[in-house]
């Protein structure tokens, strides 16, 4: 069994941007567990424990549907605690509202094109943020933690997703490593 999930990777000018930015938040709050650049991807879909007979029908999906799609453009507009509802335990490099309005549709129609090629996974039933986990940290790692005002807002840091990734998680003692196993390239592309 392998763990897979759907995901769109992050460009390497975006993630350059994204480490100055951390490496300001590392100096604000050092006492909480920052997520390696390796780590850093917009999941669209976590399929969870999938066999290998599973492999071809989610990129028969993935085919089947992406080319029909232009490149999304991805906009992060502000650095926040999250999640949005209830108490916070990570740090979210979050995408703007049409950000998460386009890839919530192409979630969907993406979800929709599996579950009709017999592909098994749990749907998620809250509604869809454009997010990148930055860090995380525990409830007794809550108290203190420092406004993320000016310089963590109004980031603008736009791109145009180029492809669609199958990934594959292996946990290991140093944490999650991820495997690019298939690239579909969008539409526009």
């Amino acid at each position: 069994m392998r763990r897979l999930f759907i995901a769109i990777n992050i460009p390497k000018d975006i993630k350059e941007k994204i480490s100055k930015k951390r490496d300001l938040l590392e100096s604000l709050i050092p006492s909480i567990r920052f997520v390696g650049e390796e780590n850093w991807h917009l999941t669209l879909v976590f399929l969870g424990e999938q066999s290998d007979e599973a492999i071809l029908p989610i990129i028969k999906s993935m085919k089947d549907l992406i080319p029909g799609f232009t490149c999304p453009g991805i906009n992060f507009s502000d650095i926040s605690y999250g999640p949005v509802k209830g108490a916070p335990r990570m740090v979210w490099l979050n995408g703007d509202e049409n950000t998460s309005k386009t890839l919530s549709v192409l979630k969907t129609q993406l979800e929709d094109e599996l579950i009709k090629n017999g592909v098994r996974f749990k749907l998620e039933n809250r509604e869809f943020r454009t997010h990148i986990t930055l860090a995380k940290f525990s409830e007794d790692q809550r108290s203190g933690l420092p406004d993320l005002g000016g310089e963590f807002k109004g980031l603008n840091w736009f791109f145009e997703a180029e492809s669609l990734d199958l990934m594959e998680s292996r946990l290991s003692g140093k944490g999650a490593e991820y495997e690019v196993l298939q690239r579909i390239d969008f539409g526009g592309n």
